[in-house]
């Protein structure tokens, strides 16, 4: 993968108690815009765009979601992650009319483009691994959890 996206133990929260999608999105972009990798408009971005375009998963043992914004609103690549203690609703990417609760939350937000598909995709592996569903799931370690993302991130064949 070119480029680099940051994942850093200060963007990840392992007891988010947000009720929806949209305190989840506002708490874990407001960590990106503390750190300085996204502007404050990339807020209200993120948020209208899982209005048409949502993001929720399921997965064997985990829900997820991946909301994201537009490119202009990000200085620098990384991701913010929350495991939601009160299972917000968001709508399923793959029936819209579905609403599902989420256990996990991974907000986007990607400087180039060209990178955002391999993202989604290798995170779509992590999440497909029944091992790694079960870290993020009881570990109370950041560190743990930025380690599992990294590893999936940065793959190296």
């Amino acid at each position: 993968m070119t480029g680099k996206i940051e994942i850093l133990e200060s963007c990840i929260n392992l007891n988010l108690t947000a009720d929806t999608k949209e305190d989840v999105i506002r708490e874990l972009a407001g960590m990106l815009v503390e750190q300085g990798f996204v502007n404050a408009e990339y807020i209200d971005n993120v948020i209208e765009r899982e209005q048409s375009y949502p993001t929720g998963l399921v997965f064997h043992n985990i829900i997820i979601a991946i909301p994201h914004g537009s490119a202009e609103y990000v200085n620098e690549s990384a991701i913010a992650i929350g495991r939601c203690v009160n299972k917000p609703e968001f709508a399923n990417m793959e029936d819209f009319a579905e609403k599902i609760h989420v256990d996990i939350v991974v907000l986007l937000a990607v400087k180039n483009p060209d990178n955002h598909l391999m993202i989604l995709n290798n995170l779509i592996e992590l999440f497909k691994s029944e091992e790694n569903n079960k870290v993020l799931m009881e570990c109370s370690s950041e560190e743990k959890v930025r380690q599992l993302f990294e590893k999936c991130l940065y793959a190296i064949d």
